[in-house]
């Protein structure tokens, strides 16, 4: 089970929902809600992040005007659970940027709409929510590498391509965070940042259809809206000479024009560095062969922890038929716990669930990854129900990758003193 919330916030949502009581209690009394005093500072919360000019989501939802015509569109999502796109179950507090609607706000969203969507005083609304302007929410980069431009096809397809960073790191470099930046929030579904090796050979103008990002592993994964966070102090990410940023990058389908050109910025560490980037993680390849019609093909894998470790957040990968997810520890005492669960998983909606407080985790737990998919009729996403589902690179192919990402407790041998993302000497 998940653990559950301290004492601290539990406080907290006692006076979260004697507040909401007090709504409750208006609301009951023959005061329909209102847009501009009920479901606007929901919307700023919750749904803004990506339902604004410039951004992914397809409408902004800043405004009444923009609002109101997709109320029965907002009912819908809401009732059915699709939106906001944050699919991790846990108590309130257990996680950060935790878009989930709490039931009172749900319930807000669903009378709003069904007694007629009504605009209230507008005297009412919140101060509008700021937003970072900034193409590089981190700050200005150290370092900017620019990737070639390209141009999905206007025929409404779904497109990947690997583009190839500009140049080499000339010398070994250690980052605090390495960041995406796109000119077209709504081109990009999503783009894997990973190193690939000095050998490896730049296709003519820098881009190529085959994924050749399996070198040296991943740096992250880019997705619109979201969250990332600095490593912290004290820990690194060692970027080796030679080495080369590539972007595994699916395009969305678009029946427009569009020209994308995607730049990565890179943030050097300073200080000392006495801690790497630590990750567990597993991949089902073999093993993926779905029977047609299958509605909870499982598969399970373990992993040990070789060091203790401060575990930060997690990520899951998979393609159209992937269903649900688990992440169980199986501490070396006994005690088993379910620290990441998974129960509805989309492939449109992928992200990184940070915890609000590092889990700690002693050497030898071992991490048991869950995957299950649902090849029938049911999923609605399923290409072919009829087909055999195997591994694979195409969407219609199916995945499994899982990451425990953590800070690990022992420190390193010799730690390092970083300048501007260069050793300048052991940290003695």
């Amino acid at each position: 089970m998940l653990p559950a919330a301290d004492p601290v916030l539990t406080r907290v949502r006692a006076v979260r929902c004697a507040l909401l009581a007090l709504c409750t209690a208006a609301l009951a009394c023959g005061r329909d809600p209102t847009f501009s005093e009920h479901i606007a500072p929901i919307l700023q919360a919750k749904c803004q992040a990506c339902h604004r000019p410039g951004q992914m989501a397809p409408m902004p939802l800043t405004s009444f005007a923009e609002v109101r015509p997709f109320a029965p569109a907002i009912r819908y999502a809401v009732a059915s659970g699709r939106m906001p796109p944050f699919y991790a179950n846990g108590p309130v507090g257990y996680w950060k940027y935790d878009l989930r609607l709490t039931e009172e706000e749900k319930r807000r969203i669903l009378a709003w709409v069904d007694t007629g969507s009504p605009e209230g005083d507008p005297t009412d609304l919140p101060p509008p929510a700021t937003w970072i302007s900034s193409d590089w929410p981190l700050g200005e980069p150290d370092l900017i590498l620019h990737f070639p431009a390209h141009s999905p096809a206007p025929i409404y397809r779904d497109e990947w391509v690997t583009l190839f960073a500009e140049q080499a790191f000339s010398q070994d470099l250690w980052a605090r965070a390495v960041y995406l930046r796109t000119k077209s929030a709504k081109a990009v579904h999503h783009a894997t940042l990973s190193l690939v090796e000095p050998s490896t050979e730049v296709p003519p103008g820098g881009k190529t259809f085959d994924d050749v990002s399996a070198g040296l592993g991943g740096l992250y994964t880019w997705f619109p809206g979201l969250e990332l966070e600095p490593l912290p102090a004290g820990q690194a990410m060692l970027l080796r000479a030679g080495t080369r940023v590539v972007a595994r990058t699916h395009f969305a389908p678009t029946r427009q024009s569009v020209n994308e050109q995607m730049d990565v910025g890179i943030y050097f560490a300073d200080g000392i560095v006495e801690k790497l980037q630590g990750r567990l993680g597993i991949q089902f390849i073999w093993k993926i062969v779905i029977p047609p019609g299958s509605r909870n093909f499982t598969l399970r894998g373990k992993k040990e922890f070789r060091e203790a470790a401060d575990v930060t957040h997690f990520r899951v990968h998979m393609h159209l038929r992937g269903k649900s997810s688990k992440i169980i520890f199986h501490y070396p005492d006994g005690r088993v716990q379910t620290v990441f669960d998974l129960p509805r998983y989309s492939f449109n909606w992928q992200r990184y669930y940070y915890l609000a407080k590092p889990l700690s985790v002693p050497k030898g737990t071992v991490a048991e990854f869950v995957g299950v998919w649902d090849n029938s009729v049911d999923n609605p996403n399923n290409p072919d129900a009829s087909a055999w589902c195997r591994w694979g690179p195409r969407t219609v192919d199916e995945m499994f990758g899982a990451t425990v990402f953590y800070i690990p407790q022992q420190k390193l041998p010799v730690p390092l003193r970083v300048k501007n993302g260069r050793v300048v000497a052991p940290a003695v």
